[in-house]
């Protein structure tokens, strides 16, 4: 049986102050039971390490952000090196490239985001890439999702040069067909807004992609009742529609 992962949320950014217990809340009651926590410089690590130590089921990953540049040091990869021995993340990031602003200097996202998947594999960890070259001059933000063209064939090169890495492929992914694909290149596919949208669209991950059984699938409305039951459960004076709001794409599809 698969579980539910935020595998990218900036909990530590300064918007979560006023609500961010209330952030948790939510992603628990949604059923999500964890969050992993990048950073983006080096000032960054101790506040979430303390963070992740504050909320059970949030982890940290520790690395050096592109669109920081200005605030790293080279110094930063040595500490860095040292920081993922001793506190053992479950991932670097948020590392990666970013060229769609033309004051960070591509030959240093180049080092540092080298030098930092040498140290993912060195201490045998995962990755969390950030990899932009957006076009948004004319476009709205939704279509600067759906337009420009995703290059998944970089993903699959960055998996065959550093085959020690955990990859995995996020973006524009709407099909069992296209998860199949891409796993066929990658260790594993990130589903956002479409499993949001179409949660049906899981039903059946279990036995195609989890080897489990041919069980008979359940029925939309026992899901339904099974998360009413579930609600039941929440801490007095929780909202329900913190939880039931993202049951409201179960009839979709």
């Amino acid at each position: 049986m698969y579980k539910l992962a935020d595998s990218h949320i900036h909990l530590d950014d300064t918007a979560f102050d006023r609500d961010r217990d209330a952030v948790v809340a939510d992603a628990r009651a949604a059923g999500v039971d964890t969050l992993i926590v990048p950073s983006v410089d080096a000032a960054s690590w101790a506040g979430i390490d303390a963070l992740c130590t504050r909320y059970p089921g949030t982890y940290p990953a520790f690395g050096l952000h592109p669109l920081f540049l200005a605030n790293h040091a080279r110094s930063n990869v040595q500490t860095l090196s040292a920081l993922l021995e001793t506190r053992r993340p479950v991932a670097v990031g948020e590392i990666g490239l970013d060229f769609h602003r033309s004051d960070l200097a591509p030959d240093a996202q180049r080092h540092y985001f080298a030098a930092q998947l040498q140290l993912a594999r060195e201490h045998d960890l995962p990755v969390i890439v950030h990899a932009r070259n957006a076009w948004l001059q004319g476009l709205s933000p939704k279509e600067n999702r759906e337009i420009p063209p995703l290059r998944y064939e970089m993903v699959y090169r960055l998996k065959a040069d550093f085959p020690q890495l955990t990859i995995v492929l996020n973006g524009g992914v709407t099909g069992d067909d296209q998860i199949e694909e891409h796993l066929r290149h990658v260790d594993g596919v990130m589903v956002g807004r479409e499993a949001y949208h179409h949660p049906w669209a899981m039903a059946d991950w279990d036995r195609r992609f989890f080897g489990a059984g041919a069980a008979a699938p359940r029925e939309r409305s026992t899901v339904e009742q099974a998360m009413v039951a579930y609600m039941a459960q929440l801490p007095p004076g929780t909202p329900w529609s913190h939880a039931s709001r993202h049951m409201l794409g179960l009839w979709n599809g």
